[in-house]
């Protein structure tokens, strides 16, 4: 098992199932819900993050007991001198399947020799090594690989009381003709289908999103788990949807596709967090 960079590279690609019920502690101390520049599921570099991505350079620890499968870059010499997305990363399987990453790191505390390490064991340090730009931190990442899951590192992770406040706002309503009609201004729309989309901020982000109209549950997103559709990673609601699907623009995320039937229709949009907490938008909207 150790050094087998197939089974790493093909781990960051597998997708969808069942969690885990497994509770692991955070890789780095003083977490809070700020600690983290890019969410799991975010948009990033042309695709979803399968990753949950740190802002700041920190020590890491394992965040479970497991056997290390690889260590790559700093002491292994395993990949030259070539630099792997990842930079200087370590891997390590745990029990039910579960293997997590840790990537990004500038010093790497053990070697490809060593065989197993205890759950708060000393990894490294993160810092710059990967393809990050910007803020820059530990690269996160949690794999199923008896489900072929990516799996949102959250889901396993202690949880904070309160989370950041989601913004729910640039309600937009694109028809098919492409107009797009801004709801918080516009009350009457002609019948027909739209796709519906909300205003996205970076760090500002829903663990699910859900739309209702006159009451029936039209669409529910979750962002737990990333799928494989074709070669695209994919977020599972009604149907897959891939990255351009959900940020078809840098500032839009998609909810859902709703048809508006001739009359009064009542459209509510809820955002909530990884505790439940929710967001909810409302709007009456006289269809013609």
């Amino acid at each position: 098992m150790k050094h087998n960079l197939t089974i790493f590279f093909t781990s960051l690609l597998l997708v969808a199932g069942n969690l885990s019920l497994a509770a692991f502690d955070w890789p780095q101390e003083g977490v809070t819900p700020e600690s983290f520049s890019t969410p799991f599921g975010q948009f990033r570099g042309g695709n979803y993050s399968s990753a949950l991505i740190f802002s700041e350079p920190a020590q890491v620890s394992a965040t479970e007991s497991g056997t290390v499968v690889a260590v790559l870059g700093g002491n292994s010499g395993e990949m030259g001198w070539f630099q792997p997305p990842l930079g200087n990363a370590v891997i390590l399987a745990h029990d039910d399947g579960l293997v997590s990453v840790y990537g990004n790191l500038t010093e790497v505390e053990i070697t490809s020799s060593t065989q197993r390490v205890s759950k708060g064991a000393r990894l490294g340090t993160s810092g710059t090594s990967g393809w990050q730009s910007g803020q820059s931190g530990l690269e996160f990442q949690i794999i199923d690989t008896e489900q072929e899951a990516a799996i949102n590192p959250r889901m396993l992770m202690p949880r904070f009381e309160e989370e950041l406040p989601i913004s729910l706002y640039g309600i937009t309503a694109i028809g098919r003709n492409g107009e797009t009609l801004e709801l918080r201004t516009r009350r009457s729309v002609s019948a027909g289908t739209y796709k519906l989309y909300r205003g996205r901020e970076q760090g500002f982000f829903p663990h699910t999103t859900s739309v209702a109209v006159n009451g029936t549950e039209v669409e529910v997103i979750t962002f737990d788990a990333l799928t494989r559709s074709g070669r695209r990673l994919s977020v599972v609601g009604h149907k897959p949807y891939s990255s351009s699907d959900s940020y078809p623009t840098t500032d839009k995320q998609f909810l859902a596709e709703v048809t508006f039937a001739r009359g009064r229709n009542t459209l509510s949009v809820t955002v909530a967090d990884i505790n439940g907490k929710e967001y909810t938008a409302t709007y009456t909207l006289e269809v013609w």
